[in-house]
């Protein structure tokens, strides 16, 4: 538990320094992070046992991936295009915090960065895999311009999708953006 408040802490002040740099006013930075910590908090009750007892809900890969990149998107466009997967409650939080890294870096360097041109997220399912494909459209390097370098955040998401989804991790670069590509496992990510 105390790792998981823990990551909460850390998405948050993630979620601040981005808004800060982007926010004109302090209202205007009050009205993107309450949006954006809403958005966590409704993701965070699906993965956590209600206190009458209740079982997690889990939710569906849509409304995952929608209720963290819509508070990121701003005026740009993101396409979502995701089959009906359930998303088991164990699968929500490697998944969520592997979005949230995406979302981040693509309003810091990618897609819904002031010069970039939107996101399309992409999933299907190829017999006991799912793929999701991220896909930032923008002219783009990695930030530290070496394509092959791998920061905290890429690091954390292989290892989050290694070891809790039974999957793999990449991200490629090209002159019209970056895409990353994530194969789970079905079962991890359904628990079926």
């Amino acid at each position: 538990m105390r790792h998981r408040v823990g990551n909460s802490f850390a998405v948050a002040s993630g979620l601040l320094a981005v808004a800060a740099r982007h926010s004109n006013n302090v209202a205007e930075l009050v009205a993107v992070m309450r949006q954006r910590l809403h958005a966590l908090a409704q993701v965070h009750s699906r993965t956590v046992t209600h206190p009458s007892g209740a079982e997690p809900e889990g939710t569906s890969l849509f409304e995952l991936v929608n209720s963290i990149v819509e508070p990121f998107t701003g005026e740009l466009s993101a396409r979502l295009e995701l089959p009906e997967v359930d998303i088991c409650p164990a699968a929500i939080t490697p998944i969520s915090l592997l979005i949230f890294e995406l979302a981040t870096n693509a309003v810091k360097y990618g897609g819904l960065s002031a010069s970039g041109k939107g996101i399309s997220v992409h999933a299907e399912r190829f017999d006991d895999r799912l793929l999701i494909r991220w896909e930032e459209a923008c002219i783009s390097t990695p930030a530290c311009g070496d394509p092959s370098y791998a920061g905290f955040g890429t690091r954390m998401s292989q290892s989050a999708v290694s070891s809790s989804l039974g999957g793999t991790f990449t991200r490629e670069f090209s002159p019209q953006g970056m895409t990353a590509t994530i194969d789970l496992n079905w079962s991890s990510v359904t628990g079926t």
